[in-house]
Formats: C-alpha cells, structure tokens, sequence
C-alpha cells in the first residue's frame, strides 16, 4: 500500500527504492522523515530534519507512506477528514510494526 499526495513530487525511481529496501530490511512501514520541501513564492529548496535517513523513526511524512500489505489489513486507515496519516502511524506503532525512513532522495514536498 502505497499512500501519494497528489500536490507533492515522486521521482521515477520512488517505488523501486521503496521495494528494495523492503527486501533488504525487517520494516513493516517505509517512508520519508528527512525530506526536501520547496516552495514556490520564493523559489526556495530546504532540507527538513536533516540526518534521520535508513534510520527506524516514530514517524514519516503522511506523503511517502509505504505499508506491507499484512499492515494494512490489520490497522485500516479511519474513516476521519483530519490526521488520517499521524493516527494510521500512531495505531500500527501501537502493534510493534516498525517504521523505517528511507532515503531523502526521489521526493518533494510542495509547500
């Protein structure tokens, strides 16, 4: 299960190093903390929480979410219009799934 926010952009290789680091590592959860954010108006590139790559986190950005089909089944995603994302972490955390930050690359947050 792979969770993409429309307004963000994924490289072309978003997936592929998502699926290898799967089959190199015991994550249940993939996904992004050490991220890129841009911004338009001022045509800016910043590096957010720089150092938490190939690192087991507490959480990821909502964006890059990358769970194991297994994850999924057990912990669906609420039925809510707000922090879908914080509480799907928070309810898989709470089962002892593991969450794996990947690479900073493949990945940009519009903000």
């Amino acid at each position: 299960m792979a969770k993409w926010d429309d307004d963000d952009d994924y490289g072309p290789t978003y997936l592929y190093e998502a699926l290898k680091t799967f089959e190199n590592t015991n994550a249940d959860i993939l996904g992004k903390r050490t991220i890129f954010m841009y911004f338009p108006k001022t045509k800016e590139l910043r590096l957010r929480f720089p150092g938490r790559e190939f690192k087991f986190v507490k959480r990821v950005l909502g964006g890059t979410l990358i769970a194991k089909k297994t994850v999924k089944q057990e912990v669906p995603f609420l039925n809510i219009s707000l922090h879908k994302d914080s509480n799907f972490i928070k309810n898989t955390r709470a089962k002892g799934y593991r969450i794996l930050s990947t690479s900073k690359n493949t990945y940009v947050y519009f903000r």
